[in-house]
């Protein structure tokens, strides 16, 4: 559980950013914050000056923060802006990724908010993405696992997964069903292996691919 002393901390000796107020509830804390910082991009000098509301969930890490603009809105027309205003940051699997390594610092977590910013910023100005783009729903789930997995095929990502969902190690001598030839067991099982390993992006992996109908 998160406590708002090392939401504070996260503020400190940061110069992109300044947490202007918070508020605490039942279910978090609503952070009122800043970002006022400069980043050159592809020859591009992105000025970003942008009030943001972050809810930060009490369970945090288990349940990710929401993000969104306060006071006037200025990001309207992304297509990477839910119906109700707040960010779409990545896939759940994908912010995790990121957010793992350091154990899911609030730092960590204020830098993607910070590079969504300017991604959102350069697509205004050249109606391109930075880092290219990726769908949303059940799309942007199998293109971030065909991504994980360095696996495009679509079909062969869900008999991947479904066979170790279902199978557990009994299938450890068998060819990879990435079709590489190369043993399951030395081929794409470590990379499921760590995700497994690690019990948040566990259950997310499991979450996702329920969504995507591999299991029940």
């Amino acid at each position: 559980m998160i406590t708002i002393q090392s939401i504070k901390s996260a503020f400190v000796n940061n110069p992109m950013v300044e947490l202007i107020s918070y508020e605490e509830n039942e279910n978090g804390f609503e952070l009122n914050v800043e970002f006022y910082f400069v980043k050159k991009v592809r020859d591009e000098e992105i000025t970003i000056n942008k009030l943001i509301r972050i809810s930060v969930p009490k369970n945090y890490p288990n349940e990710l923060p929401i993000v969104s603009e306060f006071g006037e809105k200025t990001i309207t027309n992304y297509p990477h802006l839910y119906s109700n205003g707040t960010f779409c940051l990545g896939t759940d699997i994908d912010l995790r990724k990121k957010l793992e390594p350091k154990k899911y610092a609030i730092e960590d977590f204020i830098q993607i908010v910070a590079w969504y910013l300017v991604i959102e910023s350069y697509y205004s100005r050249t109606g391109n993405y930075i880092d290219g783009d990726r769908s949303h729903f059940q799309e942007g789930i199998l293109e971030t696992y065909s991504e994980l997995l360095n696996l495009k095929d679509v079909r062969l990502l869900r008999i991947l997964c479904s066979k170790y969902l279902t199978t557990s190690n009994k299938l450890n001598n068998h060819p990879c069903f990435c079709q590489s030839g190369v043993k399951f067991k030395n081929c794409h099982q470590i990379t499921i292996k760590k995700i497994m390993s690690r019990k948040l992006m566990k259950e997310t992996f499991i979450k996702d691919m329920r969504a995507l109908g591999v299991m029940k």
